[in-house]
């Protein structure tokens, strides 16, 4: 079919990606996903293409209205498990290089982040998942047109995890992808077992593990 978007060989540091064309790839998610849900998180891998953005790309439809990644503007406008359209200002770096991107919705509070650091919090938020989810492309000619570049994962919860569970995740990434894990603070977190053993009177070896879970 021309509208699914094609899986690359070797696209982040020897893993597959897949590839949105930016015209009209698009995967549908269950339409059980996230139903009847009082709040919710995802994560994804990605990175745009086409940059400086000259229209708006939809990178996904979680909530009342579509996700840009990014608006015609450069930011980052997203809906996810919710009724309000947030924008959040375009992050420090730049959106065509490989990121994690996330979002927590639930009654009260939103939040998003790139890379661990917090782009946008509301302290007040309606839930609202959609319908039939998708990935890559919503129909709606109102928000734009498909998001155009890769995306290597994305995991999505029916709840919103705790600051452990998203150091978990953020150093599976790290892991996986070589992407930079970052903790609530802002900081880089340290790679987990880390071990320092004295080799002589001015050395040191160090050893570590990036993370808990082998990925080889």
């Amino acid at each position: 079919p021309i509208c699914v978007p094609l899986a690359e060989a070797g696209v982040i540091r020897g893993r597959p990606a897949v590839r949105f064309d930016g015209y009209d790839d698009f995967l549908e998610f269950p339409s059980t996903l996230l139903a009847g849900a009082s709040a919710g998180e995802a994560w994804v891998v990605l990175r745009a293409a086409a940059l400086p953005a000259t229209e708006n790309r939809t990178l996904w439809r979680f909530g009342g209205a579509d996700t840009l990644y990014p608006g015609a503007d450069g930011s980052v406008y997203d809906g996810f498990g919710s009724t309000v359209l947030r924008q959040a200002p375009a992050p420090r770096e730049d959106l065509g290089s490989w990121r994690v991107y996330q979002v927590s919705a639930e009654a009260g509070r939103w939040i998003s982040r790139s890379n661990g650091r917090i782009q946008w919090t509301a302290p007040e938020n309606t839930v609202a998942f959609a319908s039939s989810p998708t990935l890559g492309y919503s129909g709606s000619p109102t928000f734009g047109r498909s998001f155009n570049g890769h995306v290597a994962e994305i995991l999505v919860y029916d709840r919103v995890l705790s600051q452990p569970e998203r150091e978990s995740i953020a150093r599976y990434f790290q892991a996986r992808f070589g992407l930079a894990a970052v903790g609530a603070s802002g900081s880089v977190l340290p790679p987990s077992a880390l071990r320092a053993r004295a080799v002589g009177p001015n050395q040191v070896a160090l050893t570590w593990s990036l993370s808990p879970r082998s990925e080889e």
